[in-house]
């Protein structure tokens, strides 16, 4: 657990910055340790951070998205590519800058979770719909 303080208004500059900056270390230190407990850290616009396990945000849009491409078409026998999902989720906007790892990292989670199995390499169907 992590407690940050903030000093007092009337502080120097100097210290304002050396504040601020031990904070910011802290706030690091602090979303590492998330990650290395609880899965990745995705840092979205606006510096707002989310966990990425199952059950996040992501891994339901994540879901979603290949259960809408399995729904029909070659996706149904073969599943849907890796590729595939790391596209449709560029064009949303809330995880447009989204990486590659970590859509591979959630993609690892899910199958290990088995909300969804690999059907192919790098082609995923879910268990579930």
């Amino acid at each position: 657990m992590c407690i940050l303080m903030q000093k007092d208004a009337s502080a120097k500059t100097d210290d304002l910055e050396t504040a601020k900056r031990d904070a910011l270390e802290t706030l690091t230190s602090v979303l590492l340790h998330l990650e290395s407990s609880n899965g990745c850290v995705l840092s979205r616009p606006g510096q707002i951070f989310e966990v990425i396990r199952p059950g996040c945000p992501l891994a339901n849009k994540v879901m979603a998205i290949i259960n809408e491409a399995c729904a029909g078409g070659k996706n149904a026998e073969r599943g849907c590519h890796r590729l595939q999902v790391e596209d449709t989720l560029r064009r949303s906007r809330d995880y447009s800058s989204v990486p590659a790892c970590v859509v591979t990292y959630l993609l690892d989670c899910l199958e290990t979770s088995s909300d969804l199995f690999m059907s192919e390499p790098q082609r995923y169907m879910a268990l579930q719909t």
